[in-house]
């Protein structure tokens, strides 16, 4: 009698991000000039006056714009839902205006910026308030089309490597 042997292999994949509805709230968009002239009022501070939100992982490269925190939209073992909460507070204690960008901003950048809206409206609504006490904005054209702006945009990129950016926005050749 012989004997079959089945070898099982596992495989190592990142489980897919959790499904979740899309917003409600209609996306603010925020002009990139209007981001610019924020960077660059002396009485603005990034992180004080305004939270601005990198939601890129893997393609986290070129750079980012400076004052920006890095809260990746999808990683394995959290949501962005559910840490809407923290942003919500870091957001009123940033002068009420939270602003997202993605490499785009037309598919992290507006999501993510709808559903921190639809948070805080509906926070807003359970306190009896009849505005909510921030405004949630995606970035116009993300950091795509800030990298491959004018110079002056360009200066404020921290980490700037512009091969990445020759490239079209891809690492290597």
């Amino acid at each position: 009698m012989s004997a079959t042997t089945a070898t099982a292999t596992t495989a190592t994949a990142t489980p897919p991000a959790p499904v979740f509805p899309p917003p409600t709230s209609e996306t603010n968009w925020l002009p990139r000039s209007e981001l610019y002239k924020w960077l660059n009022d002396p009485n603005l501070v990034p992180g004080r006056d305004f939270l601005l939100v990198d939601l890129r992982r893997l393609d986290h490269e070129g750079g980012t714009i400076r004052g920006s925190i890095n809260i990746p939209l999808h990683m394995p073992g959290y949501s962005f839902q559910w840490g809407l909460g923290s942003l919500l507070q870091l957001a009123k204690a940033a002068g009420g205006r939270a602003v997202f960008y993605c490499g785009s901003s037309r598919g992290r950048g507006a999501r993510a910026a709808g559903w921190l809206q639809d948070y805080a409206n509906q926070q807003a609504k359970e306190q009896g308030k009849e505005e909510p006490e921030i405004k949630s904005y995606a970035l116009e054209g993300g950091i795509r089309g800030w990298a491959t702006a004018e110079p002056e945009y360009v200066k404020l990129i921290e980490g700037y490597d512009e091969q990445y950016w020759k490239n079209g926005g891809k690492c290597g050749q």
